[in-house]
């Protein structure tokens, strides 16, 4: 090997183009928008569950 020649021993760095800010808008919309969601969900689970009618009876 030259003098002038790199040996790399594994992955070369790269440039890091990860923008976290942009990811971390993009979660925070999605867990915003989930969260919206599961309010609908839970109001219908609680209208669905207000319309069951229970009836106990005890056999002698």
């Amino acid at each position: 090997m030259e003098q002038d020649e790199v040996c790399f021993v594994g992955l070369p760095d790269e440039e890091d183009d990860f923008d976290f800010t942009e990811s971390f808008t993009m979660v925070k919309a999605e867990l915003e928008a989930q969260l919206v969601e599961e309010a609908k969900l839970n109001q219908v689970i609680l209208e669905n569950l207000a319309k069951v009618k229970l009836q106990w009876s005890r056999k002698p």
